[in-house]
């Protein structure tokens, strides 16, 4: 009866016929121990071996679509969080107003597999390695996840429909991801951008809902941070 069921080993499809398990992004051969195509991180992940998994010690670490691991993950962003000026001026700027407000300091991020790219959780900053697939995309994170938590240093409450929508319209002006992405509509990417947060939260209702109260609030909620 094991033959009947294809989730297997580390929970991933397993095709008999090829002998290969699917990762989501790349396939592996289990009775080789080999994948079959390099990691689409390419060189960005500091390596030189592009075949790699989980830098070669996976009795110390996991990932779940052969990209990117915790651990790794981990590891960069403590390089990053330790000279964030080095790897970006608006993480830097963040963390240096969090640092001049009173009674506040930036919170250790911790890398784990979530939902989201990351959030904020009481005093606790979560980075979803699982959903990080750049450096790009994880320095725009901490810089977002950063901001709510410079906004609650302010006292900004984010715990109605229109605080959250303000404080994700700040958030994602802040993280740069849709100068990068969409730089001929950034006003339109951060709505999105902030309308799919506050559609998480569930404050402000349904997606459409969402969508239109941050549409509303757009122009006076727009001004730069920190």
């Amino acid at each position: 009866m094991a033959k009947v069921n294809p989730f297997r080993f580390s929970t991933k499809y397993q095709d008999d016929e090829s002998d290969l398990l699917y990762y989501g992004y790349r396939y592996y051969k289990a009775s080789t121990g080999t994948w079959l195509s390099r990691d689409p991180k390419e060189e960005k992940r500091g390596s030189k071996n592009l075949y790699e998994f989980l830098r070669d010690s996976p009795v110390n670490a996991y990932e779940v679509l052969g990209l990117y691991s915790v651990s790794s993950c981990q590891k960069n962003v403590d390089d990053i969080m330790a000279n964030p000026g080095k790897y970006s001026k608006e993480l830097r700027k963040v963390l240096s107003a969090i640092n001049s407000t009173k009674g506040c300091k930036p919170l250790k991020p911790q890398c784990r597999c979530c939902k989201y790219s990351g959030y904020v959780q009481g005093n606790t900053l979560n980075i979803c390695a699982n959903n990080i697939d750049s450096t790009a995309l994880l320095l725009e994170t901490l810089v977002h996840e950063n901001t709510h938590v410079l906004q609650k240093c302010r006292g900004n409450k984010m715990d109605t429909c229109d605080s959250d929508a303000c404080a994700e319209i700040q958030a994602a002006l802040n993280d740069g991801t849709c100068q990068r992405t969409s730089p001929g509509d950034v006003r339109s990417c951060v709505i999105n951008e902030a309308a799919e947060s506050v559609t998480a939260t569930g404050l402000c209702g349904s997606r459409e809902d969402s969508l239109a109260r941050v549409q509303a609030l757009y122009d006076s909620c727009s001004q730069a941070m920190p």
